[in-house]
């Protein structure tokens, strides 16, 4: 990362980004399902059949740790294998830090990530995801496969039948995790996709969005203008990030449209991949976005002209000199297209 990205991204996270997160922490679907599996010794879904708490230790803060020991029933391992003659043990905080110090109670499930340590107990591989509670497995598909495979197959088969659409959702965040999908696995998600419940639909369009594929990234946008306030509102518990990946320039018609959707984070990273791709058949909607009511959305504008256009004199700005005179940077650039940038962009037949 240069010193000039690494300015941005500060930045935007202490003045425009933080807002949009309201935990600390990583957020819901931020998870590699992968990475995650690759670092355990176990990997399994089950129950908790016990806890029992143990010793407290006290910070200078005053804040406390404490020691919890764990059995746990399996009821598939997707990776080793957990009985109940083993002990969990973990630390939480008091009160609660990360996501893995949310309160437990005999009788959740989740879906564990686990290493034995020197002493033999096992420990959550993760401190965020060790324990995922987002799996919901409580149909298992028949075991015809192994490890991730397995996994796959499982979460589809509860995202096609369960009647509980939070469930449905929670199982989409994990598959959303996975690095690649099965090309079965992804057919069904473009199903699911078409899900009457928006939740669900988006959740399913999130995971699409990761391979980035322009007809399925022109049907999110067309789900997403045509959906109204709920659509919006549930788009919030998925992750689109995964849109500022995408390099391909055949799908910049569709990032163009997510660029205009009235969800800030879609907005805020198809901005990003257009921006990433770097075409200057991209140049007006580049200059339309310098009209967008959001800061960040302008500042995108104004920083990815600069590096596709190479104008001599108006290099791409740090965020808070944007921010101190926003109207300068982007009165240049409409001035530029009205006065030359339109006649060069015709001239090269784009």
């Amino acid at each position: 990362m240069t010193f000039k990205k690494l300015m941005r991204w500060i930045t935007c996270v202490s003045v425009l980004c933080l807002p949009a997160r309201a935990a600390i922490g990583p957020g819901a679907g931020s998870y590699s399902i992968n990475s995650l599996f690759d670092s355990a010794d176990f990997v399994c879904w089950g129950r908790i059949a016990s806890i029992a708490d143990g010793s407290v230790r006290y910070g200078v803060n005053g804040a406390a740790t404490l020691m919890r020991s764990i059995r746990f029933e399996s009821a598939r391992c997707y990776k080793g294998d957990v009985t109940q003659t083993d002990e969990i043990q973990s630390e939480t905080h008091v009160p609660p830090v990360i996501p893995g110090d949310l309160s437990a109670k005999s009788g959740d499930t989740g879906l564990l990530f686990l290493k034995r340590d020197n002493g033999g107990y096992l420990r959550f591989a993760d401190r965020f995801w060790g324990w995922l509670r987002d799996a919901s497995l409580p149909l298992l598909a028949p075991e015809t496969r192994s490890g991730l495979k397995q996994l796959e197959a499982d979460l589809l088969l509860n995202i096609e039948r369960a009647a509980d659409s939070e469930m449905r959702v929670r199982d989409l965040r994990v598959l959303h995790g996975f690095d690649a999908l099965s090309a079965e696995a992804t057919r069904s998600v473009r199903a699911f996709a078409k899900d009457s419940e928006p939740r669900v639909a988006l959740g399913a369009f999130s995971i699409l969005a990761k391979a980035g594929r322009p007809e399925d990234l022109t049907s999110l946008c067309q789900y997403v203008v045509g959906g109204g306030s709920q659509v919006a509102s549930a788009s919030q518990e998925h992750s689109f990030g995964a849109l500022e990946t995408i390099r391909n320039e055949r799908a910049l018609p569709a990032l163009e449209c997510l660029a205009r959707s009235a969800f800030r984070p879609l907005r805020l990273s198809a901005m990003e991949a257009i921006r990433g791709i770097g075409s200057r058949t991209s140049v007006p909607e580049l200059v339309r976005a310098l009209d967008d009511p959001d800061p960040l959305m302008q500042f995108l504008a104004v920083t990815a002209l600069a590096e596709i256009t190479h104008r001599s004199g108006e290099p791409a700005p740090l965020m808070p000199e944007f921010l101190k005179e926003p109207a300068r940077f982007q009165n240049s650039w409409r001035r530029w297209w009205n006065e030359t940038g339109h006649v060069l962009y015709k001239e090269r037949g784009q």
